[in-house]
């Protein structure tokens, strides 16, 4: 799901197109077609810029249930998902693509209840607020 369908398929490789499907959704369905889906992809070029960052997008993936594929070094993420079957972090510089099909292979068969459950906890709406009332005071 995209909100700019032309930039996509100029990034997509040719040999790809059968294989991605690109959509434009209401807001209101997005949850609908993120449970239908089986990963959610948040990859961002690890520029030292965005080091501070926290994706929006990892979170609300982990809340719908899905395991996701996250760049390495973006935010803190490493660290607060460290050890999580739920996230492979891609280093972009070295991708080990054997590697990562397997972790997908595996990754299919997680509780998606659980994955939600841990995206809950770390990045709910209450949760937030209170992680930054934390660091207000």
């Amino acid at each position: 799901m995209t909100r700019n369908d032309s930039i996509l398929s100029e990034l997509t490789p040719t040999s790809l197109n059968n294989c991605i499907l690109s959509l434009q959704v209401p807001f209101k369905d997005i949850p609908i077609y993120l449970n239908a889906a089986d990963f959610g992809i948040s990859l961002r070029a690890p520029h030292p810029s965005i080091q501070g960052i926290l994706p929006i997008k990892f979170g609300e993936y982990l809340m719908c249930g899905l395991p996701v594929i996250v760049s390495q070094g973006i935010g803190d993420l490493d660290e607060l998902v460290q050890g999580s079957q739920s996230c492979y972090f891609l280093d972009h510089q070295h991708v080990d693509w054997q590697y990562l099909l397997g972790w997908m292979r595996e990754a299919q068969g997680l509780d998606r209840k659980r994955i939600s459950q841990q995206g809950e906890e770390l990045f709910s709406l209450e949760n937030t607020l209170l992680d930054y009332m934390k660091a207000l005071i």
